[in-house]
């Protein structure tokens, strides 16, 4: 895998990739911090915290929230100790919260309506949607549903505010829904992106795919340094399919304001016809 990667690396002037890789977890720092800094919300994703960790979490009163991409893992979350479940629906950008990736290699790919309906029905705490979402009346429908709230993502990375290189943005504008795949190309874990060049020629070359997170690793270096270059087929342009309806970079207010202005018409249209009556 790294022969192959270096490729990219002789094009982007890096040096070659090393034959060993190591990965490090800092779990139990990132737990350590978050007790010391007194977080008050957690979210996780890839599976449950392990009894011990949620113990220490829920002692100081922390709020867990966690993501399921199937009832199971959302009663498992429930029977956990978690507080709120994040139904992920296929149609989410980034890496599938799927736990178990032996049943299900490319994730567990349910529409979010679907998996929204089915958590629902099967635990009893607050449940958020998330995958596509990118309009006020979508918000409002899952809502209707019985979803205590939404979760939003790609609509924000071409915010203002947003940390995401102008290459990644320019991407995110011009992209439709069809031009998002769910790959494990990039880093060896089911994840929804735009198709690029990098993407592509890893699928489509003989070298096997290494498991997350040794191909997430052995391709971060090419990522960071197309990212520095501008060069958008050689990054990881993590995308839901909701992405077709970006169309210009907005400030974070710009976005929250044009939910509440629909909201608000929305709510006048109600009174009117009420009035009307």
């Amino acid at each position: 895998m790294q022969a192959f990667l270096n490729g990219y690396r002789d094009t982007l002037e890096i040096n070659p990739g090393e034959s060993t890789i190591k990965v490090y977890d800092y779990l139990e720092e990132k737990i350590y911090t978050i007790l010391e800094e007194e977080v008050p919300i957690v979210s996780t994703a890839f599976g449950v915290l392990s009894s011990m960790l949620i113990k220490r979490l829920k002692q100081k009163k922390v709020t867990l929230i966690g993501m399921a991409t199937n009832s199971d893992e959302a009663k498992q979350l429930e029977e956990a100790g978690y507080d709120m479940v994040v139904a992920q629906g296929f149609e989410a950008g980034g890496h599938r919260g799927t736990f178990q990736l032996e049943r299900y290699p490319d994730g567990c790919n349910i529409g979010l309506i679907a998996l929204l309906q089915s958590i629902l029905k099967k635990v009893s705490i607050p449940v958020v949607a998330a995958g596509g979402i990118h309009s006020c009346e979508q918000i409002n429908g899952l809502l209707t549903m019985g979803a205590c709230g939404v979760q939003l993502g790609t609509r924000f990375l071409v915010a203002h505010e947003a940390g995401t290189n102008n290459a990644y943005r320019q991407a995110l504008i011009k992209a439709y829904a069809e031009d998002t795949v769910i790959t494990k190309a990039i880093s060896g874990r089911p994840a929804r992106a735009i198709r690029n060049r990098l993407l592509t020629e890893l699928e489509e070359s003989d070298v096997a795919i290494l498991p997350f997170p040794v191909q997430n690793e052995c391709t971060k270096d090419i990522r960071s340094a197309a990212k520095e270059y501008a060069v958008a087929d050689l990054q990881s342009l993590w995308a839901g399919q909701g992405v077709t309806h970006i169309e210009k970079e907005e400030s974070v207010k710009a976005i929250m304001e044009s939910f509440s202005r629909l909201t608000l018409h929305k709510t006048e249209m109600k009174e009117r016809v009420r009035d009307s009556k």
